[in-house]
């Protein structure tokens, strides 16, 4: 992840490659021009998000590809796809809010009793 600043951002590179596959765009010019953007595709074929991509790491630690006329997004790509969705973010953000305030109200609830009875005042 040297290459990026965040998981987000490395996620939201490796988003972009895989849509541009499943809209049946060229990523030659992408990956190119921007090493950060390699290194996006390198962490998609290692994962196995893109499929009939082959990649070497060169000695200064950059990354070079074969692109066949076959690639193609595998299962685990459509997975991080869907998990990795704005609807998806919204969710998971919603719930984990929810658990959280449900969570602290319980705490708060198990304490109060806790004092209650042990007639700590």
């Amino acid at each position: 992840m040297e290459h990026f600043k965040n998981i987000n951002k490395l996620n939201s590179a490796m988003r972009d490659l895989i849509i541009a596959i499943r809209d049946n765009q060229k990523i030659s010019s992408r990956i190119n021009s921007d090493k950060s953007m390699r290194f996006a595709l390198y962490e998609c074929c290692k994962n196995k998000y893109l499929l009939n991509i082959s990649y070497n790491q060169t000695a200064n630690g950059d990354y070079s590809f074969q692109i066949t006329d076959n690639v193609r997004i595998g299962e685990k790509g459509y997975l991080f796809l869907q998990n990795t969705s704005a609807k998806r973010r919204v969710f998971n953000f919603i719930t984990k809010s929810i658990w959280g305030i449900l969570l602290t109200v319980i705490g708060s609830v198990i304490t109060a009793v806790i004092i209650y009875f042990l007639g700590i005042n």
